[in-house]
C-alpha cells in the first residue's frame, strides 16, 4: 500500500491526510493514544481472537449441526469458515503491521485505503459489531434460560419474552462493565477463557463417554417475531457455524501496537479453533464408554444425576464467554463511532464523539450501540440472529479482501496474500452470503454504498466551499519514518537519481530520458548549481527557481523535484547536493548527468574538464552509482538555439533560467498551478522564454555542459537580482524545427526497440538494472529487446563459467539467455585508425618530456600505466561499431573515475565509447555485488 513522488495529489490521498491529521489532533486523550507505548503480547491477541470462536457455537449449536448433516459436511463447513478467517487474518495482520503508527479500526483503514473506502468500511463494521453483540447476548441469554429451566423457573413465558428480558438485562450489565476500567482486565479475560476451555472439556468428555445430555435447550418458538430457519438448508447451517470465524478482522480495532504479536496470536487462534471443532465433530461419532443405558440402574442413578448437572458449568461457560465477547465488540463499535463523530465527514455525529474522564470513555457511543444491539436482540434467538450476523461479516470480509487484491496487484512486493487468493476469498464470501440470504445481503451492501456516496458528495461540497485545507504531510512523513525503520534484510534497491540538469526547461530531453527510468515510482531530483557565491539574495533566488522548476515539471508531466544551490564552483555545488539532498532513506544513490561536449577543443577547456571530472570522482568517493548520457552528437542544451529571435539574432543577457509556456502574458505574482491541472505543452513548435533570472549578478556565467560563456548585461543595481518577463520569441523557423524534435525525442514510443548492453567489467548491477527499467511500462523503449555483450576468455572452462554467471544475472531481470553474447575476440589489439582518432583527442593535452604537467594533462607515463585499459576500451569501441549500429540505445560500463587518472584521458575514453549516432548511456554501479542486491 504502500506512493509516488510528484504529480497531482489525488482526492483520496488528500482526504486521508486531512482525516488523519484532524483525528490525531482531536483525540489526544483517547485511550488509543494513551496506550501506544504498550504492546500486546501474542497471548493477549490469541485470547481476544480465540474467545469468540469457542464461546458460543461449539457449546450451543454444534451438536445440532452434526445431527442434521453428519460429521463430513460439518467438518467441511468448519474448514471453509476458518479458511476465510485465515486469509482475512493474514491480510489483517499485514495491514496492522504496515500501519503500526495508526491506532484503531477507522484510522488504520483510512491509512491503508482511501478516505471514502476506509470510512465506509468502518460504518459497515459498526453494524457488524452490533449484530455480533446481539448474537452473543442471545446465546448467553439462552444459556441463562437453560439453567433456569433446570430449576423450573420461568419469569414470563419460558420462551422469547424471557429471552428478550434477559438479553436487555445482560446488555445493561455489559454497558456498566464497559464504563469501568479494570487494572486486571487481561487477567479476567484469561480466567474466562480458561472457564471456556473447561466447559469445552466437559462437552467433549460427555460426547465421548455419552454419560449425559449436554445439548443446551433451545428456546421455544413462542412470541418470536421471525420463525427459526430450518437446519436442513445448507446456507442456514453455514450461518450457524460462521460466527465462530468473525473475529480476525477485529485485530484492527485493538488500540495498541500489535504488529509483532498479531501474526503469531491470530494464526494460533485459528489453528486452535479448527482443531477444536474438528475434534468435536469426530467425538460425536466416537464412543469410548457409555453409561447412558445404566441411568435406570439404581446403583448408577446418582452418578448419572451428577453428570446431568454438569450442564450447568457448560452453560456458565457460554454465559461468561458470550458476555465477554459482546463486551469486546461493544468496545470496538463504540470507539469507531467516537472516531466517526470526530471525523469532519460526519459532523452530525459530533455529539456521540464526546468522551468522559481521564480515559475519554465514549459513554454516548456506548449507549447508542447498546440500544441498537438490544433492539436487534428483540428479533429472536441465536438461530435467527446468526443469519444477518454471518451476512454482514461476509460482505465486510469480501470488501476487505478485494482491497487486498487491488493492493497486491499494484505492488507485487507487498507481503499481502497472492492476488488470486484474495480475489477468490472475496468472491467466495459474496457467494456464501447470497446463498445464506439474498435479501439480507442487500442490507450491508446498501449501507456501504450509501456511506460511500455520502462521502463523495460531502467531499465535493467541502471542495467547492473550500472549508478546509488538505495536506498529505502527516501520512507522507510517517511513511518516511516507516521506510527508515525497515530492516536491512527487507530493503530493496531502487535507483534514486540526482540528475544534473541546470535549467530543466533548457534540457527537456535529458529530463524525459531519466523520467523513463524512474516513471514516478522512484526518486528523481533535478539539481541546478547556480555559479555564484552564496549571499543574502541567494535564498530568494533559489526559492524562485525551485518554484519555476516545480511548475515546469507539472506542465511537462514529470514526477520530479527541483534542488537549487548557489556555489562558486560547480563541482563543489554538486558535492554539496550529494551530501544534503534527500531525507532518511529517500536519498539519491545514483548521480546522472549529460555528456560534456567540446571538451577536446584546447587547453582553454582544461579547467572546465577538471571541474567536470571532479563531479565524477566525488560520486565514486561517495559510493553512489554514476550514469552519463550522451544524445548522439547534438547534446541536450537547447537554450542557445531558442534564444534566437525571428531575425536569427542571438538574445544576449543573463537569460539562463528559461521556462517554456504557451504565452508570456503571465505575471510573476500569479497563483501557482493547482495540483492535478497538468497540461501537455510542446504539442506545437511554438514556445517562449519567460521568468528569466539574473543569475550572473554581474559575473560571467558558464554553461555546465557546453561551456558557453554568457556575459550578463546589468544596467542598474536594482536590476541585478530581479525577475523579468522578456518578449516572446518564435522557434517555428525552418532551421529550428529540430528543436521540437529534440524536445519530444524521448517521449515518443519506439516500436520494436532494442537495447544493447556492453558489460565490460564487474561494476555492480546498475548497468543491467537501468536498461531493464527502460523496457517497462510508460517508457519510450517499452517492451524493447535487450541484448547483452560481454568479454570472453580463451579457456573454454572460463567461458562456461562466465556464461553461467551472466545467465544467472540475466534471470533476475527476466532477460532471455539467448540474448547473451560472449565475444572471444576482445583481446585483439585495436586498429591503427582507432588509435589515431584516440590520439587526436589527447593531442592538445599531452605534455612532452621535460615540460611542467598541469592537473588534467597527460604524459607518457600516464599512457603507459593505463595502456591496457585503453586497449580494452578502444577494442570495445570497434566491436560496438560492428554489432550495435542499429540499436536504439547502447548501455556501456563506465570506466571508474579515480583521482590518479588524468581528466583528459578519462574524457577521451568516454568520448570514444559514446561517439556514435545512437544515444549512449555510460553506467557505473555502486560496487555492490549484483547477485546479492535485492532489486525492485
Amino acid at each position: 500500500m504502500a506512493q509516488t513522488a510528484g504529480g497531482a495529489v489525488s482526492s483520496q490521498a488528500t482526504g486521508r491526510a486531512n482525516y488523519l491529521s484532524s483525528e490525531k489532533a482531536r483525540e489526544s486523550n483517547d485511550e488509543e493514544a494513551i496506550d501506544v507505548t504498550t504492546s500486546y503480547r501474542w497471548r493477549d491477541v490469541f485470547v481476544r481472537v480465540a474467545q469468540p470462536m469457542l464461546a458460543v457455537v461449539l457449546l450451543f449449536r454444534f451438536s445440532h449441526v452434526i445431527d442434521e448433516v453428519g460429521v463430513a459436511v460439518a467438518t467441511l463447513i468448519v474448514l471453509l469458515s476458518f479458511t476465510i478467517a485465515l486469509v482475512t487474518g493474514w491480510t489483517t495482520c499485514i495491514t496492522a503491521s504496515k500501519h503500526h503508527s495508526e491506532h484503531g479500526f477507522l484510522r488504520t483503514m483510512v491509512a491503508a485505503t482511501s478516505t471514502e473506502v476506509g470510512i465506509s468500511l468502518s460504518v459497515l463494521f459498526v453494524f457488524c459489531c452490533c449484530m455480533a453483540i446481539s448474537a452473543f447476548i442471545s446465546a448467553a441469554s439462552e444459556a441463562v434460560m437453560h439453567i433456569l429451566s433446570m430449576f423450573s423457573f420461568e419469569p414470563i413465558d419460558g420462551a422469547n419474552h424471557d429471552l428478550r428480558l434477559i438479553s436487555a438485562v445482560l446488555c445493561l450489565i455489559i454497558l456498566g462493565l464497559s464504563t469501568l476500567r479494570m487494572r486486571h482486565s487481561g487477567t479476567v479475560r484469561t480466567f474466562v477463557f480458561a472457564l471456556t476451555f473447561l466447559a469445552i472439556f466437559l462437552y467433549l468428555s460427555g460426547a465421548l463417554f455419552h454419560y449425559g445430555d449436554y445439548v443446551l435447550r433451545k428456546v421455544p418458538e413462542v412470541n418470536q417475531l421471525i420463525s427459526s430457519p430450518s437446519l436442513n438448508d445448507s446456507g442456514n447451517l453455514f450461518a450457524v457455524l460462521f460466527p465462530s470465524a468473525i473475529c480476525t478482522l477485529s485485530l484492527l480495532s485493538m488500540n495498541r501496537k500489535i504488529q509483532g504479536s498479531a501474526p503469531r496470536g491470530c494464526l494460533l487462534a485459528v489453528l486452535v479453533g479448527v482443531i477444536t471443532y474438528v475434534v468435536a465433530a469426530l467425538s460425536e461419532k466416537i464412543e469410548v464408554f457409555s453409561i447412558g443405558p445404566a441411568r435406570h440402574n439404581a446403583t448408577l442413578e446418582g452418578v448419572w444425576a451428577f453428570y446431568y448437572y454438569t450442564t450447568v458449568p457448560i452453560a456458565l461457560g457460554v454465559i461468561l464467554g458470550g458476555a465477554l465477547s459482546a463486551l469486546t465488540f461493544l468496545h470496538y463499535a463504540s470507539r469507531i463511532v467516537q472516531s466517526l463523530g470526530r471525523c469532519q465527514h460526519f459532523g452530525r455525529l459530533l455529539c456521540l464523539s464526546r468522551g468522559y474522564g481521564h480515559d475519554d470513555i465514549p459513554f454516548r457511543a456506548l449507549l447508542s450501540v447498546t440500544c441498537i444491539s438490544v433492539l436487534i436482540s428483540m428479533i429472536g434467538s441465536y438461530d435467527v440472529l446468526c443469519i444477518p450476523t454471518s451476512c454482514f461479516f461476509l460482505v465486510v470480509y469480501a470488501l476487505f479482501n478485494f482491497y487486498a487484491f487491488r493492493a497486491k496487484s499494484k505492488d507485487s512486493e507487498s507481503p499481502l496474500p497472492p492476488p488470486i487468493v484474495s480475489l477468490l476469498t472475496s468472491a467466495g464470501c459474496i457467494l456464501l452470503s447470497l446463498h445464506i440470504s439474498r435479501w439480507v445481503t442487500t442490507l450491508p451492501v446498501f449501507i456501504f454504498i450509501l456511506a460511500y456516496s455520502y462521502l463523495l458528495y460531502a467531499y465535493r461540497e467541502r471542495k467547492e466551499g473550500d472549508f478546509e485545507k488538505r495536506s498529505n504531510f502527516v501520512p507522507t512523513l510517517q511513511g518516511v519514518y516507516e521506510l527508515s525503520e525497515e530492516p536491512e534484510s527487507e530493503r530493496r534497491y531502487r535507483p534514486q537519481i540526482l540528475l544534473l540538469t541546470g535549467n530543466p526547461a533548457a534540457r527537456p530531453g535529458l529530463v524525459d530520458f531519466t523520467h523513463s527510468i524512474t516513471k514516478g515510482e522512484t526518486l528523481l531530483i533535478c539539481g541546478y548549481v547556480v555559479q555564484q557565491p552564496p549571499g543574502t539574495r541567494s535564498y530568494l533566488l533559489t526559492q524562485k527557481l525551485e518554484k519555476q522548476m516545480s511548475e515546469w515539471f507539472i506542465r511537462r508531466e514529470i514526477a520530479a523535484f527541483g534542488a537549487t544551490i548557489c556555489s562558486p564552483g560547480q563541482a563543489d555545488g554538486v558535492a554539496t547536493l550529494l551530501q544534503t539532498v534527500g531525507l532518511g532513506r529517500i536519498r539519491p544513490n545514483v548521480l546522472m548527468l549529460g555528456f560534456k561536449r567540446n571538451w577536446e577543443t584546447g587547453l582553454d577547456k582544461l579547467a572546465q574538464n577538471n571541474e567536470y571530472y571532479s563531479m565524477l570522482t566525488n560520486a565514486f568517493e561517495k559510493q553512489v552509482g554514476l550514469a552519463i548520457f550522451r544524445n548522439q552528437n547534438s547534446g541536450f542544451d537547447l537554450s542557445a538555439a531558442i534564444r534566437k529571435t525571428s531575425d536569427g539574432e542571438i538574445v544576449q543577457g543573463d537569460k539562463e533560467i528559461a521556462e517554456f509556456v504557451e504565452s508570456t502574458n503571465v505575471s510573476l505574482n500569479e497563483e501557482p498551478i493547482k495540483k492535478g491541472q497538468r497540461a501537455k505543452l510542446f504539442n506545437s513548435v511554438q514556445g517562449a522564454l519567460r521568468k528569466v533570472s539574473r543569475v550572473g549578478m554581474g559575473r560571467t556565467v558558464q554553461d555546465p555542459e557546453i561551456g558557453v560563456k554568457v556575459n550578463p548585461t546589468v544596467t542598474t543595481e536594482a536590476d541585478k537580482n530581479r525577475f523579468e518577463v522578456i518578449p516572446k520569441y518564435s522557434i517555428s523557423a525552418p532551421d529550428q524545427k529540430h528543436i521540437n524534435d529534440q524536445m519530444h525525442r524521448f517521449r515518443k514510443s519506439v516500436p520494436h526497440g532494442r537495447i544493447d548492453v556492453w558489460w565490460l567489467r564487474e561494476a555492480g548491477g546498475l548497468t543491467m538494472l537501468l536498461p531493464h527499467l527502460l523496457t517497462q511500462n510508460n517508457s519510450y523503449l517499452e517492451g524493447a529487446q535487450i541484448r547483452v555483450f560481454t568479454k570472453g576468455s580463451v579457456q573454454e572452462s572460463k567461458v562456461n563459467e562466465e556464461q553461467k554467471r551472466m545467465t544467472s544475472l540475466l534471470r533476475k531481470f527476466n532477460i532471455d539467455s539467448s540474448d547473451l553474447h560472449i565475444l572471444p575476440d576482445f583481446k585483439q589489439p585495436p586498429s591503427a585508425a582507432t588509435l589515431n582518432m584516440f590520439n587526436q583527442f589527447l593531442e592538445p593535452f599531452k605534455v612532452r618530456r621535460g615540460e611542467e604537467k598541469s592537473p588534467g594533462q597527460v604524459d607518457e607515463d600516464d599512457l603507459f600505466n593505463f595502456r591496457e585499459k585503453t586497449k580494452d576500451y578502444l577494442r570495445a569501441v570497434e566491436l560496438m561499431a560492428e554489432h550495435s549500429q542499429t540499436s536504439d540505445l547502447v548501455v556501456v560500463t563506465l570506466p571508474s573515475a579515480r583521482p590518479e587518472i588524468p581528466s583528459s584521458l578519462y574524457l577521451a575514453w568516454t568520448e570514444m565509447l559514446s561517439r556514435r549516432s545512437t544515444p549512449t548511456l555510460l553506467v557505473r554501479g555502486n560496487q555492490l555485488n549484483p547477485s546479492s542486491m535485492n532489486y525492485k
